[in-house]
């Protein structure tokens, strides 16, 4: 506080409060009004003295806080500074700190559960100070459970740290992990934001769609097949056949290796169907590209006994 007009040699004291610009009222914090004093004496008709306002501000984001002074000397009031609308007796505090995350693969709420993948948490804040180093901190949850989301038995989390130049902003922040085991799972992006290293905004809802990726769960594997010897569907009871079997397969994993093994019935018997005493099988291996496709399998054995069959 300045003053002037002071009687050099003298004791005053000086007493302040602070009011809500908002309402014009007294600030209130804890139900309690703020107030500080202080007693001095001047050395010289013109002059500055410190009064500190100390108090929790933690629930004063957004608000304009004035202070008002009154001067006495030996009880009597000898001056008062109570302008709410004067910016020097004014302090502005910041909005509090807050974020909102949108977690997508690829640009889409959907991933495939399919080798190494990357999430990307888009995080929108607002009331940050601009030129100040903040750092997001953030952690995979696993929906189904509520808990952390591991992998290979740990947990998926990483940092990132910046500075904003303006008080609202995006800032992206990756998760880089293996999904082959995720088929079915909704995961949750949780996001703290700190500044030197105290926590300052989180976003922590399990159930925030914004927040969630989910990974395709695949379908079932399941095969039809298409039996014909050359194209067609009756042969000739004469000499060595191949019976071509065309596999249809759905829900396959694309470059897993599976093998299928095939065996003739006999219609008539609802058994196996025997050649010369023996079972006639075929079995192939084969790696799909893609989840759906087909696969041929042959059975070759002489037909000779086959007639009507």
């Amino acid at each position: 506080m300045k003053y002037s007009g002071l009687i050099p040699g003298k004791e005053y004291t000086v007493k302040g409060v602070l009011m809500d610009k908002a309402t014009g009222k007294p600030l209130m914090v804890n139900d309690k009004e703020i107030t500080a004093k202080a007693a001095f004496r001047a050395s010289k008709a013109e002059g500055t003295i410190d009064i500190p306002f100390t108090f929790n501000a933690s629930a004063l984001a957004g608000k304009t806080v004035v202070v008002f002074e009154t001067l006495y000397r030996d009880k009597l009031e000898v001056y008062t500074h109570a302008d709410i609308e004067d910016k020097d007796q004014t302090v502005t505090f910041s909005e509090k700190p807050e974020i909102k995350t949108t977690a997508t693969v690829n640009g889409e709420k959907k991933a495939e559960p399919k080798g190494e993948i990357t999430i990307t948490d888009t995080v929108s804040y607002t009331g940050l100070t601009p030129g100040k180093t903040y750092k997001l901190s953030g952690i995979l949850m696993d929906k189904s459970t509520g808990g952390k989301l591991l992998v290979d038995g740990k947990e998926v989390t990483t940092e990132k740290e910046f500075t904003p130049e303006s008080a609202s902003g995006t800032e992206e922040i990756k998760f880089t992990l293996v999904a082959s085991a995720l088929a079915g799972k909704s995961v949750v992006v949780f996001e703290s934001l700190s500044y030197e290293s105290k926590e300052v905004a989180a976003h922590a809802d399990i159930n925030d769609e914004g927040q969630t990726v989910g990974f395709e769960k695949p379908e079932e594997p399941q095969i039809k097949t298409t039996a014909t010897v050359n194209g067609e569907k009756k042969a000739e009871p004469a000499g060595e056949v191949t019976i071509k079997d065309t596999v249809s397969y759905t829900g396959l994993t694309p470059g897993k290796t599976y093998k299928l093994s095939g065996i003739l019935m006999d219609k008539s018997s609802g058994a196996a169907l025997l050649v010369d005493g023996q079972k006639v099988t075929a079995e192939k291996e084969f790696t799909p590209e893609n989840a759906s496709g087909s696969v041929q399998i042959d059975f070759t054995f002489d037909a000779s006994a086959l007639a009507g069959k």
